[in-house]
């Protein structure tokens, strides 16, 4: 989409006048911030209130660790728009890795990133090994209220997208987190992998939840969710339409991708996970079997989970585990107990989810671990109230299916999921509902995003995508790349991108 007809749209919510001010590379401070008279990007370190106005950030590469304090109201943001997609960089400069090497922090309340792409520009040294110097930078730190993260593309650092508790009413949206993190040789478990794609903490109330929604994150050294503290909050949190998949990469410590890590030291409270896609990667909520703190208000529902591992640790007054879609070829679902808060009578919150057991002969194992003096006890759900719960077990091989879900932000742009589990080679996905007849448009792969794989006219009929893919974006630096491979084709995630 154009940023006159993002300015348009952001004009039409607001129903004031907005400035308009451009940025370039070689901007200066005393220019009048036209588009023949850019200001520089520092010029948002200073504080300043710019409610309701736009910023444009022309195309080139910005090197530095930015600390921006520009301020918005709350139904006037900033906004600060790259002026193409992926057209303005963010580039971290070699200095030694230290708490202050974040590329991008967001300390201005009500300030908007959209469209920028944020990477090291040196990632050579991406292990620590011995006491070598260790040369690395964070992506984005989101810090101020109502701040919101859009539609951005964060790769070669060591975090991909954080936002913090001072953050409240923040959001991130449509980005994209991949080739996140570093080997850690010195640790006592050799060849450990770190870096989360997106971690995130909130302290709010129950009106005030913070949103991640749209958001794909792949190819991390740890994990591609992450909510973690030990003296924090994990308060209020709102996952919708997000997809993790294929994490293992240069990380070989793990047999399988941490998906959703969510719970610390504090307990989590008020958490949301609705309608996200998790392939071949775990689910965990509540920090461990050994650590019984108490999370509330828990809800879990129509998810996709393919080939994950489930674990809910210590979930008090849980809401739901509902209308969720999971296919295993062994499937331990557990949620542990402690037997001095537990009778077995808690009321189990399964129901009408859809398993499907294939690939193998299959087993199914639902039901509580107790936390006893001996350590865990695994008691086994009563058969009769898991079906009296309505959910459904199948050993039939699932239906294939693509969802397609349109930018909020960026009505020209779409995801598309594609779950293909009878192995096409190329999948027909129905675009009637993002496509007009005539448009022209353009099919990328999520795994090598810069390069365009198909470029068509819609015409009115489902529109075959590629599911043979194997060409991966270059991972930087001196991590091990032999290991490092596209997801397999049962399942692939495009963007669909209208050329106007």
């Amino acid at each position: 989409m154009s940023c006159r007809l993002f300015i348009l749209l952001l004009l039409c919510n607001w129903q004031l006048v907005a400035k308009t001010y451009y940025v370039s590379e070689d901007g200066l401070l005393i220019n009048k911030g036209t588009e023949e008279s850019p200001l520089p990007f520092d010029y948002f370190e200073r504080s300043r209130n710019h409610a309701g106005d736009i910023f444009i950030v022309m195309d080139g590469v910005y090197p530095n660790h930015w600390i921006t304090r520009i301020y918005g109201e709350k139904n006037r943001p900033v906004i600060i728009k790259s002026e193409n997609w992926l057209g303005a960089d963010l580039v971290g400069i070699k200095e030694k890795r230290d708490n202050t090497r974040k590329i991008l922090q967001i300390k201005g309340d009500y300030s908007w990133f959209v469209d920028f792409e944020i990477y090291e520009k040196e990632a050579s040294n991406r292990i620590r090994n011995n006491g070598e110097e260790f040369y690395f930078s964070d992506g984005v730190h989101l810090y101020g209220k109502g701040g919101k993260v859009i539609n951005c593309v964060a790769h070669d650092v060591l975090i991909g997208f954080s936002t913090w508790s001072a953050a409240l009413e923040g959001e991130i949206y449509g980005c994209l987190a991949y080739n996140i993190g570093w080997n850690d040789l010195e640790s006592s478990r050799k060849n450990k992998g770190h870096g989360h794609g997106y971690y995130v903490q909130n302290k709010a109330g129950q009106s005030t939840y913070k949103k991640l929604a749209l958001n794909i994150v792949w190819g991390t050294g740890s994990e591609g969710f992450h909510s973690y503290t030990q003296k924090g909050n994990i308060e209020y949190f709102h996952f919708e339409n997000n997809l993790a998949y294929n994490l293992i990469g240069f990380n070989q410590s793990r047999s399988i991708g941490r998906g959703f890590i969510l719970g610390g030291y504090q307990p989590v409270t008020g958490l949301k996970l609705i309608n996200n896609h998790l392939y071949k990667v775990s689910l965990q909520v509540g920090y461990g079997a050994n650590y019984p703190i108490i999370s509330k208000n828990v809800s879990i529902t129509q998810n996709y989970l393919i080939e994950s591992k489930i674990n809910l640790y210590y979930l008090e007054d849980m809401k739901y585990f509902a209308d969720n879609f999971i296919v295993s070829s062994d499937l331990l679902l557990t949620a542990i107990q402690d037997r001095e808060k537990s009778d077995n009578t808690w009321d189990w919150p399964f129901k009408d989810n859809k398993i499907h057991l294939v690939d193998r002969s299959g087993s199914l194992r639902i039901g509580i671990q107790e936390l006893t003096v001996k350590g865990t006890r695994y008691v086994p759900l009563d058969e009769s109230k898991w079906k009296n719960n309505f959910n459904e077990v199948t050993t039939k091989v699932p239906a294939s299916k693509a969802f397609l879900y349109q930018n909020k932000y960026n009505p020209d742009r779409a995801l598309v999921y594609v779950y293909n589990f009878k192995s096409l080679d190329n999948f027909p996905v129905e675009m009637g509902k993002f496509l007009e007849k005539g448009e022209k448009f353009e099919v990328r792969d999520i795994e090598n995003i810069h390069k365009i794989i198909y470029q068509g006219v819609y015409e009115g009929q489902p529109v075959h995508l590629p599911m043979n893919l194997t060409e991966l974006a270059e991972l930087s630096g001196n991590l091990p790349k032999e290991h490092a491979k596209h997801s397999d084709k049962r399942f692939n995630a495009f963007l669909i991108k209208k050329v106007n």
